[in-house]
């Protein structure tokens, strides 16, 4: 007849961690595969909060802000462009520069000369976040600066500008205001119901992805309990 290979631990619930362990087993002696499966649960649990938590550290700290900032940008693209224009305004004048009247104006969308430090700068703007602006986008504005004998421009925009178009601007002194560039000055001078319907939409998002984090953190904290339990039971019975 085959004899059992469990052999019963004593473990006496004295102090310590065998106070805690006997606290969830109930119990104040342990088989070997009752402790396997004990450190098998242990470390599955361990592994699911650890994904878990790191994956919610990163969506508050990380993709917050980062889907904050894109509802943010579909906002400013979808405002006028005059309320758009003005906002950019309002950032601008804190850094110095003042607007000066234009009588060749003929538009709303007419570059608008600034002055900062006794020197003339040209504020154009391309309004809406499908906008990629390269290197012809940058030429033809340095043109108009030279034309408006303009010492500096700023070139704003909720959409992005192609890399051939940052270097073209340093040495044309153009300063480039892209939609990631604008958001966090732009912000608090949105009304107050704006900025909080763009965060709750941007938490919805971010808490969409943190749900789906843990779900990744039970299933490999279950994979992991799976596999310690399974070689821990084939060690104990070769």
């Amino acid at each position: 007849t085959r004899q059992s290979h469990t052999t019963a631990v004593s473990l006496p619930c004295g102090s310590g961690w065998r106070v805690f362990l006997c606290s969830i087993l109930g119990a104040s002696s342990y088989g070997r595969e009752g402790m396997g499966t004990l450190i098998s649960l242990w470390l599955g649990l361990a592994v699911a909060a650890a994904i878990g938590l790191g994956a919610t550290w990163y969506l508050r700290r990380v993709r917050l802000p980062r889907e904050e900032t894109a509802e943010g940008i579909a906002a400013l693209s979808d405002m006028r462009w005059r309320d758009f224009i003005k906002l950019v305004l309002d950032v601008l004048a804190a850094r110095g520069f003042v607007r000066v009247n234009d009588p060749e104006a003929t538009s709303d969308e007419a570059d608008i000369p600034l002055q900062r430090d006794g020197e003339t700068w040209l504020l154009s703007s391309r309004h809406g976040a499908s906008y990629v602006l390269g290197s012809d986008d940058i030429a033809e504005f340095a043109n108009t600066m030279r034309l408006r004998s303009a010492q500096g421009g700023l070139l704003a925009t909720p959409g992005t500008f192609a890399p051939a178009a940052r270097r073209l601007a340093e040495s044309e002194r153009i300063e480039l205001l892209d939609g990631p560039g604008l958001w966090p000055g732009l912000r608090e001078r949105l009304p107050e119901a704006q900025r909080n319907a763009i965060g709750t939409q941007a938490r919805m998002r971010a808490r969409q992805h943190a749900w789906f984090g843990w779900l990744l953190g039970v299933i490999a904290g279950a994979l992991v309990f799976l596999l310690a339990h399974g070689n821990g039971n084939d060690a104990a019975f070769p």
